[in-house]
């Protein structure tokens, strides 16, 4: 499985493993035009072949849809288009900041987690997408 956590800049990148039971960290796509953004994931589909892509929904703390939880619908909807493999939609909420205290914890020097924050968001993603499927 793919995960993806997307964002205004960049878009992190995480594959399972073949059993489905761990995340790794993939690739962080620095945000261009959507074509462009596509084509780096559709590589990543290409070279990987998921049977499902996981991306993280931005919602508020009370559940509630917001401006971005619109973008990322719209997103979504741009790459089931060219995309013929099944998308779910997986609730990120603190997905950016567990990821950020993983780095922390593992050491990683404030200028530098910027660079990998994203694709470990995505971890987190499907990480949890994952364990959810093994309960």
């Amino acid at each position: 499985m793919l995960g993806i956590d997307y964002g205004s800049r960049r878009i992190g990148m995480a594959i399972s493993d073949v059993t489905g039971m761990i995340a790794r960290p993939l690739d962080t796509i620095h945000r261009s035009v959507l074509e462009d953004d596509m084509k780096k994931i559709e590589a990543a589909i290409e070279q990987f072949q998921p049977e499902e892509i996981v991306i993280g929904l931005p919602v508020s703390m009370n559940g509630q849809s917001s401006e971005k939880t619109k973008e990322v619908i719209n997103f979504i909807d741009n790459m089931k288009k060219s995309i013929r493999i099944p998308i779910v939609q997986w609730d990120e909420r603190l997905t950016t900041v567990i990821g950020e205290r993983m780095l922390i914890d593992s050491g990683v020097r404030r200028e530098n987690r910027k660079n990998m924050i994203d694709k470990v968001a995505a971890v987190v993603i499907l990480q949890s997408y994952l364990d959810s499927k093994t309960k």
